[in-house]
């Protein structure tokens, strides 16, 4: 095969005399004898360095690193973003629930058994774990506690755990997050309005 048939390679002349066809990366393709009028395509492993070499410097290496450096961090961000934005739901839906008990506590002067129960479900519904022992600050019929007349104001304070955890990149950056869960807390204050015990 002449050597006019591979003009349309860059070409450069080796030190043997012969010369080497590439394709401006550093890898050979091609060695031409000139003397025996011979072709033959190069294995050698040299080569294939310098090819890895120019293609990180070549425009599509740069795009492979850019990726590499930045696509982690575009990913921790975007995570992040939707799980705040998860925990910021799951906190307006507590705030709902607590203000709905909170009303029925107005007018029964503490919050009812039944009540009570349906926080619990209600907290469950989207993935918050309510500790009907602590994680409920009110007075309540089922500890047996007396009624809050008028015009005394009656509390409910609710504290729950939701699952999975919200993301923590204190742990990503080397340092300790706070210990125990983190926890979602909803309360407030109403002027009761009942006026028999």
């Amino acid at each position: 095969m002449s050597e006019k048939a591979f003009r349309g390679f860059f070409h450069r002349r080796n030190a043997g005399g012969n010369i080497d066809y590439d394709i401006g990366c550093g890898r050979r393709l091609f060695s031409v004898d000139r003397a025996a009028g011979l072709l033959f395509r190069s294995n050698d492993q040299h080569h294939h360095k310098h090819f890895l070499r120019g293609f990180l410097k070549g425009r599509s290496g740069h795009y492979l690193i850019t990726a590499v450096i930045f696509l982690p961090m575009f990913l921790w961000f975007v995570y992040g973003t939707v799980d705040k934005w998860v925990y910021m739901v799951k906190h307006q839906k507590a705030q709902h629930v607590m203000h709905r008990c909170l009303a029925g506590m107005q007018t029964a002067g503490y919050l009812t058994v039944a009540d009570e129960a349906q926080l619990v479900a209600d907290f469950a519904s989207f993935s918050c774990t309510v500790n009907p022992f602590t994680g409920i600050m009110a007075p309540r019929e089922s500890r047996g506690d007396s009624r809050v007349l008028r015009p005394d104001p009656v509390s409910l304070l609710i504290e729950a755990v939701p699952s999975p955890q919200p993301f923590q990149s204190e742990k990503l950056l080397g340092n300790t997050p706070p210990d125990g869960a983190k926890m979602i807390k909803v309360g407030g204050t109403m002027r009761s309005e009942r006026v028999n015990p």
